[in-house]
């Protein structure tokens, strides 16, 4: 994760916080399944040039006042905060007033320290008292609002799309559309935010003689989602729209990046290749017990190999070695759109990265057959398909071995030629041999020599 201080890119601004850039993963263009081949777009962080970017409208449907005149504006405000204070103690009511006189001096004092209330400050109370009367207050609808960003440079307002923003301070921001500031340097255009703030969101409506807007609870996030250069008069600015992620949700992605990173390091050392992690929910609990779970079986198969005197504990190493050095990984992903129905994990002959579908079972016999194309690229030469004893194995049992292990490799793979074939075959014997030694001996005895032989020499 990126981390980025935002002071230094928006001294002038109302926005003094830090950047967070989640990561992204990316993926070749061909990906060759376990059941069959399919081509996947490779994703890319941003676009070349603002003229390409696409917008992405996830609220369709907000209330929307950037357009319309600042009497409607207040009127909707007014109106909303009515509603809001019905609900409000007058102590409450006080609270958000002064903080409308204090904001500068609120914001300055958790900017300096980053979010944190440092002992017997005055502003403190002041702070709790906010912080307990936004809690209470969630938006009915959703709603657009603005904020000014000051000048920047096409590169600088390009590279916000796809960052999540954090702010420790409260943001103050209006429902009409702010006006452009005069700037001095012909290299930078003004710039401003359009906010979308979801229904839900801890949020207090707020009015006085020049403004009409929200007070938005102190820590939440903005979610870049599009950038654009847009006409405003007579001259162009750069329009950065972003959702607002609340507080809650904003601990609950720390929290889950800092399990993910745990669980990165222990399965990494674990299995001795680099591991990623990746989940699609918040609570990142089952995900990384099924990596675990894969990993530790994978890995407790290959030290029974070795114990047992089925492996060369030094080709082995080699072997990991010899990965490590030409960058490969396992990536465990919940994003099923990465593979075709029924495909239960990928290895990335470019990335040379081993994809697993961790919402599938038997994740360690997948992990294991991915890892023996992954071996058979790198550390063999992709040789496995071109080697004459598995070839013959291939033609003379392939069938039963299919039988036996339900793995119908001529039907799965229908379209391959033969030499892909048998590094199907290669593949599977390689699971086999890990997960089901004794059986695999007993249906395809020369197979299993084959293998046994292959990671006793540490050639093909």
């Amino acid at each position: 994760m990126k981390l980025v201080n935002m002071y230094k890119v928006l001294a002038t601004t109302a926005i003094l916080g830090q950047t967070m850039v989640a990561p992204i993963l990316s993926h070749a263009d061909t990906i060759v399944t376990k059941n069959q081949t399919h081509t996947q777009k490779q994703q890319t962080a941003q676009d070349n040039a603002l003229e390409d970017f696409n917008t992405i409208n996830l609220m369709a449907d907000a209330e929307d006042f950037g357009k319309k005149s600042k009497e409607e504006a207040k009127s909707h405000a007014e109106n909303e905060k009515k509603k809001q204070e019905k609900h409000m103690s007058s102590s409450e009511i006080q609270t958000k007033k002064d903080f409308i006189k204090d904001k500068n001096e609120i914001n300055r004092y958790l900017f300096k320290n980053r979010g944190g209330l440092i002992d017997k400050d005055p502003n403190n109370e002041k702070i709790e008292k906010l912080d307990a009367m936004l809690k209470k207050q969630h938006m009915d609808k959703t709603i657009k609002v603005y904020e000014p960003l000051g000048g920047m440079t096409e590169e600088t307002a390009k590279n916000f799309k796809g960052d999540l923003l954090k702010d420790p301070m409260y943001r103050v921001s209006s429902l009409t559309h702010v006006p452009s500031s005069k700037l001095k340097d012909s290299n930078k255009l003004d710039a401003f935010f359009e906010i979308t703030v979801p229904e839900g969101s801890h949020a207090a409506y707020e009015t006085s003689k020049d403004f009409s807007g929200l007070i938005i609870e102190r820590g939440a996030g903005l979610e870049i989602t599009n950038v654009t250069k847009v006409l405003d008069g007579n001259s162009y600015r750069f329009k950065i729209e972003a959702r607002l992620i609340s507080n809650d949700e904003m601990n609950a992605r720390k929290s889950k990046s800092v399990a993910l990173n745990e669980a990165k390091q222990t399965l990494t050392e674990k299995i001795g290749l680099p591991v990623t992690v990746d989940s699609v929910d918040l609570d990142v609990t089952n995900a990384v017990k099924r990596a675990s779970n894969a990993i530790m079986g994978a890995k407790d198969a290959f030290d029974s190999a070795v114990m047992s005197g089925r492996m060369n504990k030094e080709v082995i190493e080699a072997i990991l070695h010899r990965l490590n050095e030409n960058g490969a990984g396992i990536t465990f992903t919940e994003d099923t759109s990465l593979f075709e129905e029924g495909d239960l994990g990928a290895y990335d002959y470019e990335l040379k990265e081993i994809i697993l579908n961790s919402l599938t079972p038997n994740l360690t016999e997948t992990l294991i057959h991915e890892f023996a194309h992954l071996a058979d690229h790198i550390y063999f030469n992709n040789q496995s398909g071109k080697n004459p004893q598995l070839i013959k194995s291939y033609v003379e049992k392939g069938k039963i071995f299919g039988d036996a292990f339900n793995f119908d490799i001529k039907a799965s793979y229908a379209k391959a030629n033969e030499e892909q074939q048998v590094r199907e075959y290669f593949a599977e014997l390689v699971a086999q041999f890990m997960i089901n030694p004794q059986k695999l001996k007993e249906v395809v005895p020369d197979a299993y020599e084959i293998i046994r032989q292959i990671f006793q020499k540490g050639d093909m």
